[in-house]
């Protein structure tokens, strides 16, 4: 079981089985990308933590439309669309 915190711009997934963190996480985007859809100029970023903490936030520094994936100490990388 994950645990998870969230507001309409940034959610937090925590989780120990892969599974689950992925389908949080899939649920945490498709979240995201409705509110992105609502207020325009923000894409989605889902930002790796470690392998059992991860945050999805709409961010400005990546383009309406768009996900971007990255690791909390690498920069932004193009992700899935």
């Amino acid at each position: 079981m994950t645990g998870n915190f969230e507001t309409p711009h940034f959610q937090e997934i925590r989780g120990e089985q892969p599974l689950q963190i992925s389908e949080d996480l899939n649920g945490a985007v498709a979240t995201a990308v409705a509110h992105a859809m609502d207020i325009g100029g923000h894409g989605v970023l889902v930002t790796q933590h470690s392998p059992t903490f991860y945050t999805v936030s709409l961010s400005r520094d990546v383009p309406y439309g768009q996900i971007r994936e990255r690791r909390a100490t690498e920069s932004i990388t193009t992700g899935r669309h």
